[in-house]
């Protein structure tokens, strides 16, 4: 949630470099909003063209130290990064970061940067290289906002989540509480921030097999959730979600699946069977059936998870091919070798059209289809 803060004195340390303007910075803005509409119609390969008309304008007309240009780096990274081109993005914002400190002026545009790197650099495996990104980033944000501000309170629970994801949940139960402190005092405990602060607490409870803990901070985030934002809010769903992954970290199948239930009722009546979020938790509905050995189930429910990305996001090739892996891989579990491959083959189609022949993502296909091969004759032997 993003917090206001009325009468603040200006900071130029919060305000971008910008270069002077022009007709040769007018165009360029005319480019990159093109290739922003290219990019929403899932054109990322024209956009990336016009990106980069648009970048060697600028630098013709205003050289590189400029946050624009800096600008104009960091969309062309975006875009490349939705094409799954990780190096080519890293290096782009390895420049982006290079302008940046040749600028020499500390300030949130540069940290933003410091965190886009550092996430390539955990795309890519590096990842002593973004944790050093992720503290030099956090270290900005603390200089210029104060270690009690709200907005370094995002900052903090965005590194809490990264330590999460990789497996460092000591770190990330530390930073939670350090952000739950800045959000009491900030926000008050009744304000739904202070409940997503819990909520990520708790869930690093569970991962640290603290149950009992974690269902408390749970059941107290979505207690302020329903009181303040009602529950068919994104943040209630949301809530009962993490409850239901406690309880399936627990074995406790039957209320797992009653809490996803209840959230994809609350989807489909308030925001339709293809909102993102009703896709995501059928999704969590279908592992959730895969780790319960309800393979029937799982199939099912993964077709139907298939069926609406092909709908919603079928150009898309970073979508709709990871739902079709995901059920070829059930199929492959229960031994329909024919349907696995039919849906394999399809995610590989989807890749070559979206990514070219040659990409990394389509060679990963073409291993799974080997490995697929490999187990059906092992299987009719």
């Amino acid at each position: 949630t993003e917090l206001k803060i009325a009468g603040e004195p200006p900071d130029d340390r919060l305000q971008p470099r910008l270069r002077p303007p022009g007709p040769a910075s007018e165009q360029a803005d005319e480019l990159e909003s093109r290739a922003r509409q290219l990019s929403m119609a899932s054109r990322e390969r024209e956009a990336i063209a016009l990106a980069q008309r648009a970048l060697d304008l600028q630098r013709e007309a205003h050289g590189r130290d400029n946050q624009d240009y800096v600008k104009g780096l960091d969309l062309l990274a975006s875009l490349n990064l939705a094409l799954g081109q990780h190096e080519k993005a890293r290096t782009l914002y390895e420049e982006s970061l290079q302008i940046g400190e040749t600028i020499g002026q500390e300030d949130v545009k540069l940290a933003e940067t410091i965190k886009s790197l550092a996430e390539q650099c955990d795309k890519t495996g590096q990842r002593a290289k973004a944790t050093e990104l992720y503290e030099r980033a956090l270290g900005i944000y603390r200089r210029l906002l104060g270690e009690t501000d709200f907005r370094y309170s995002i900052e903090l629970a965005q590194l809490a989540s990264r330590w999460r994801a990789i497996g460092n949940y000591e770190t990330a139960q530390s930073l939670f509480q350090t952000v739950l402190s800045i959000r009491r005092q900030t926000v008050s405990e009744s304000h739904p921030d202070y409940a997503d602060s819990l909520h990520g607490l708790g869930l690093v409870c569970a991962e640290r097999g603290n149950f009992a803990e974690a269902l408390s901070h749970l059941r107290q985030a979505q207690e302020i959730r329903e009181s303040v934002l009602g529950t068919s809010s994104r943040d209630f769903i949301l809530g009962l979600r993490g409850l239901s992954s406690l309880h399936l970290a627990q074995r406790d199948f039957s209320n797992a699946e009653d809490l996803l239930l209840r959230a994809l009722e609350i989807l489909k009546s308030s925001f339709g069977q293809s909102h993102p979020d009703y896709i995501d938790v059928l999704a969590e509905m279908r592992d959730l059936y895969f780790v319960a050995d309800r393979y029937a189930e799982a199939v099912s429910v993964g077709e139907k998870v298939c069926e609406i990305d092909r709908l919603e996001y079928g150009r898309v090739g970073t979508v709709y091919p990871v739902s079709l892996d995901r059920l070829g891989l059930l199929l492959e579990m229960v031994g329909q070798y024919a349907e696995a491959e039919t849906r394999y083959a399809e995610a590989l189609r989807v890749r070559q059209q979206f990514y070219g022949e040659r990409d990394v993502n389509c060679a990963k296909s073409f291993l799974r289809l080997g490995a697929l091969y490999r187990r059906s004759m092992q299987s009719n032997e």
